[in-house]
This record gives C-alpha cells, structure tokens and sequence, in this order.
C-alpha cells in the first residue's frame, strides 16, 4: 500500500511539472508587480463611482472600478451592461483590464466557460503590454475558478504565481484572498493544519489592509467550517456570528452564504430555533437568484434538516426544488444534493436498492466536479444506511473507501469520527465486543463533546456496546439520553428507539438463555425464533447464533 502510494505521488508529480515548469517560464517573462488599483473595491461606492464616470466617460480605470463595486454587491446584471461602454472608449477596446473585469463578471453569473477565456486573454494581454498591476490578480482569480472547476493542480499553479506577485508588491487585500483560496485548495485535500495555517495568515493580511475594520468575513467563515470539522460547533459560533456581522455591515452579496453555514453550526449545538431563522433569512435573500449554487446548497441544508425531523414529504419537495435550481444553473454539484437527500428518503422508506443507485450518482457528480470531501461524505452515509439494513459487507466497503480516497481528511476531521463510529458498528454486529469498545473509548466522552451530531452517535453507539455486553442498564442509560436530546433538537428518534429495542433483544436473548427461567419449552422456543428472525434482520449474527443455540 505504501509503494502504490508512492508511486501514485511520484506519477502526479510528474504530470504537474510540465505545469508549473510553464508557469515559471511566464514569470520570468512577466513585468514587475505592481499593486492591483481596485483590491479593496466595496460596493458602498457604486453611487460616488457613477456620478463619476458620468462625468469622466473616457475613464476606463473608473467605468472598470464602478463595474467591480456593482458585482460585489450582487449587481451583475448592472455590472455587465457597462462591459459594452467600456469596450467603446477609444484605444481601449482591446485593453486587459476590460477582459478581466467581463471574465470576473462571468464568474458571478455562473459562466465558467465565458469567464476561463477572458482571464485567458487578459493574461496574455497584461503580459504583452506591461501591465503588471494585473497580473497576479488575473492569476488569481483564474485559480480560484480552477479551483472551483476541480482542477486543483492548475488552480495552485495559478495561485502560487499570484501569491508571489502580491508579497512583492505589498498588496495586503488581494493577498489576504489569494491566501484564502489557497487554504480552501488544501482543506479540500483533507489538509486541516496546513489550510489553518494559510487562513490565519490570511485574516492577518486582512487586518493589515484594514486596521480597525470589519473586514476578513470569509476568511472567519473558512476557519468557522475548520472548527466545525474538528467537532467544535462551540469554537465555530462566534466565528460565524462575526461574519455575519461582517457582512451586514459591509452590505455583502455573502450575507446570505454566512447565514447559510452558520445554521449548520447552530443546529450542531442544538440551537435549533436560531440556526431556522438563520437559514430563513438566507433562504429569502437566495430567492431572487435561484440559479446560484449557494441558493442549492442553502436548500439541501433545509432538507437535511427536514429529513433528520422526519418530515418526509417537505423532504421530498424540497429535493425537487433543489433539482429545479441545479437544472437551471448547471450545477453539478446542486444536482448531486438533489440525489443524496432523495436517497435519505428512500432508505427512511425502506427502498435500499433506490437509495443506493442514488447515492452512487450523488457521488460520481460530487468526484466528478472535485468535490472529494462531499464524495466522502457521501461514502459514509452510504455506509451508514447500509449497516441499517444489516449490510455488513457493504458498509464495510464503503468505510474502507473513505480511508482509501480522504486519508487527511479521515485523520484529522469529522470524516475520523463517523468513520470509527461505523467501524465499531461493524464489529458489535460481527461479535467483535471488546474490539468495539476499544473504538468507542478512543473516541472520548460524550460529555465532553460540544457537537450533537458527534454527541448523539457516540451514545447511541455507546448504548448498543453496553447491550451487546449484556450490560442493559448501562445501554438504557446512554440510549434514554440520546433520545432525550434528538427530541430537544426536534430530530427524529426512529433510529434510536430501534437502538433500544435492541437492547430489549439483548436482555431477551438473555433470559432465553438462563435455565433458572422455569417457563414451557414452546414459549421458550417461539420467544427465541423471534429473537432469531429480528436479529437477523438487523444483521446481528452473533446475537442471532446465541439465540438459535439457547
């Protein structure tokens, strides 16, 4: 394993030099960095910028600089009316800067093609004709769509060009972004520390470029969504509060995306009434462009929610919104949300073999767009619906293909968690008591856990342990609490009543067994064939073979 490991790193190495061997040849062909005119553009402008370019109509750096601050607050279709104007100024028809500022345009309408074409030119252009005051911005944002596009090892390329430009010409705001998006590359390479890192430099620079500001949302956001993979909910609150703050204060189109996020995290501490409201609000301001990827994922979020509450049928409109949006968007990743949440549904409804076909291409539409993460996600669940079922096998599959396909992410993030979770599932079902507990123990205590997703599979976990060691009391104690919470939280228990019904068949299964219990040999024989059939529908072989043998 650790040869083929090698090998498959020495064979992406090889295939990214031809890469970055060109982009270092563009570098030292490239003129000297110069700060980017418009890296601190804000969309409280736009009416000053207006009045101004009415009365500078020869401006293009204006009429560039007014287009930029409609966009960035969520004026696009605005925006994009200038491109023509700006196009008419003479001499400047074919300047790079227009290209960049139509292929950014392009990006916030949700036209990657159009968008890698004009950053394509400009590129060439700014090179050609001595603007280093574009460059590494243009980079840049070309690496942020790669990214975006799953075309990770040309998105670094890209970034890393970028990066150097902004040291060298002191560019803190446009510095502060690139380091950004270079933290999400790795994050969604599993690499937790290492994207860390580079969002706290990022806030760093951020600050730099405003002292005393409320700048620096995303980036407060992207080390909320760390906290939260760490199973941290409570760390990631007050992050994700400040960047709403952030936003609203700012007037930012990306109020909507932090109120999005940040009812995940207050659903996790069970804070379910505002983390409602938040999504609410998110939802309203989405409304308007439903096209927008953001508008999809703040639904699936709806729907998870609906689904974990067992409210199915909201569930299941909410899924057919979800493929509206992503239908009319092209939104591959939107459509694959589409079919995971309809695979929750059809397991809650017993249908194993619709909820895995729609699992499997949730997960070719989430590799195939290079969201890894979200394919791991979607592994797990999977896995988890498939140990439900009793499908030990399978479930066994899918958890070795998370460790095979997001080793960073399964040592340091949630997928960790949930994973070792689903192994000690796998062992109580195979008999494997000792060797579960071991499992359950190194994942801490729940007590101290702050993250009630991690909190309540951890007891229920617990709960199923204890019963299978015959310890019903303990098992009574974790489940009953588990129980007590999801219905705080307003989730379903369905799952968990089925955890101590379990228990119930341990204690049985017990009793069935004792020879001091004096009662006639057909009850006993029809209380065990019972006993039998329900554990062998559950896929508790070892409880099923004691059973059979009491």
């Amino acid at each position: 394993a650790l040869a083929a490991a090698l090998a498959a790193a020495f064979v992406a190495g090889a295939l990214l030099l031809p890469r970055l061997t060109s982009s270092r040849e563009e570098l030292a062909a490239d003129p000297p960095a110069r700060r980017f005119p418009f890296s601190d553009v804000s969309a409280h402008e736009a009416p000053e910028l207006e009045a101004r370019f009415a009365a500078e109509p020869a401006s293009l750096e204006t009429g560039a600089h007014l287009a930029m601050a409609l966009a960035k607050g969520g004026r696009v279709a605005e925006a994009r009316l200038l491109l023509p104007r700006l196009r008419q100024i003479p001499g400047r028809a074919a300047d790079p800067l227009v290209d960049y500022v139509e292929g950014s345009l392009a990006v916030a309408a949700d036209e990657p093609q159009l968008a890698l074409v004009m950053f394509g030119k400009a590129l060439e252009r700014a090179r050609t004709g001595g603007r280093g005051e574009l460059l590494s911005q243009i980079r840049a944002a070309r690496g942020h769509l790669l990214s975006t596009l799953g075309r990770g090892d040309e998105a670094l390329a890209d970034m890393q060009a970028a990066l150097a430009g902004f040291e060298s010409s002191h560019d803190a705001p446009s510095l502060a972004r690139v380091l950004n998006d270079l933290a999400v590359e790795e994050l969604q390479r599993g690499r937790l520390a290492q994207g860390e890192r580079l969002l706290e430099r990022a806030l760093e620079a951020s600050r730099e470029a405003n002292p005393g500001g409320t700048g620096g949302g995303v980036i407060l956001g992207n080390l909320a969504g760390i906290s939260m993979l760490r199973g941290r909910p409570d760390e990631a609150a007050p992050r994700c509060r400040e960047t709403i703050r952030t936003f609203r204060d700012n007037g930012s189109h990306r109020l909507a995306w932090a109120l999005t996020d940040c009812s995940v995290i207050l659903r996790d501490l069970a804070l379910t009434g505002e983390a409602d409201a938040s999504l609410a609000e998110a939802l309203a301001l989405l409304a308007s462009s439903p096209a927008e990827s953001d508008f999809a994922i703040a639904l699936s979020y709806r729907g998870d929610a609906e689904l974990a509450s067992g409210e199915r049928n909201r569930a299941a409109a909410t899924a057919a919104e979800i493929e509206r949006a992503a239908s009319a968007g092209g939104d591959r990743p939107a459509l694959a949300r589409a079919d995971r949440l309809r695979a929750g549904l059809a397991a809650q409804q017993g249908h194993l073999a619709t909820a895995r076909r729609l699992f499997a291409e949730a997960r070719t539409l989430e590799a195939g767009s290079g969201q890894e993460d979200a394919a791991t996600e979607i592994d797990l669940e999977a896995a988890r619906i498939e140990l439900e079922f009793g499908e030990l096998a399978a479930a066994e599959t899918l958890v070795a293909q998370v460790a095979a396909s997001a080793a960073g992410s399964v040592r340091e993030g949630s997928a960790a968690f949930f994973s070792e979770i689903l192994r000690a599932e796998i062992d109580l079902r195979e008999g494997r008591i000792a060797e579960a507990g071991v499992r359950l123990k190194g994942l801490g205590d729940p007590d101290r856990l702050t993250s009630l997703a991690r909190r309540l599979a951890l007891l229920a976990a617990r709960g199923h342990q204890a019963a299978s060691a015959g310890q019903i009391d303990a098992a009574r104690v974790d489940l009953d609490r588990a129980q007590r919470e999801a219905a705080a939280a307003h989730l379903s228990v369905e799952a968990l009543e089925r955890r101590l019904d379990l228990a119930r068949l341990e204690e049985a299964a017990a009793l069935s067994a004792n020879p001091a219990e004096r009662r006639p040999p057909a009850t006993r024989s029809r209380e065990r064939q019972q006993i039998v059939d329900e554990a062998g529908r559950l896929g508790l072989t070892r409880l099923a073979r004691r059973a059979a043998d009491a």
